[in-house]
């Protein structure tokens, strides 16, 4: 199963959120993990500013880069070309996102998955207009 991930959801494998465990099971069973290009940014810093506010050690956090970069390294990353951008600025003219939102969006429209992972109950609702196979984890 190829599956589109957001960082949303994506965010549920390296911290400890509801549903994480349906996530997890779910992940099992894809053989292609899709993201967008601003997942590995996004992710990041997320978890960055998670381990600053309950003030763990850096070392905490390097451990958990790690992970997430050997993660990284077997997802396919979409590219953000022109015809991505021009897909983000024609769903900006249907749907009230933010930037980032609508590079996941375009990014989830383009990446011809089988299944498309959200953790934002907004973002879920405009996936299930737009895509097939929509699941809010």
């Amino acid at each position: 199963m190829r599956a589109f991930i957001d960082t949303s959801t994506l965010l549920k494998k390296y911290k400890i959120e509801p549903k994480r465990d349906k996530f997890l099971k779910i992940l099992e069973e894809t053989t292609e993990v899709i993201v967008s290009p601003v997942t590995y940014i996004e992710t990041i810093c997320s978890i960055q500013r998670v381990c600053e506010e309950s003030k763990l050690k850096k070392e905490h956090f390097l451990k958990i880069k790690e992970e997430i970069d050997l993660d990284f390294s077997y997802f396919l990353k979409i590219r953000l070309d022109e015809t991505m951008e021009r897909i983000a600025i024609d769903l900006r003219q249907k749907y009230t996102l933010k930037s980032l939102d609508l590079i996941q969006l375009a990014s989830a429209k383009t990446s011809q998955a089988t299944i498309f992972l959200t953790s934002d109950i907004h973002l879920f609702k405009i996936f299930s207009k737009e895509l097939n196979n929509p699941v809010f984890v």
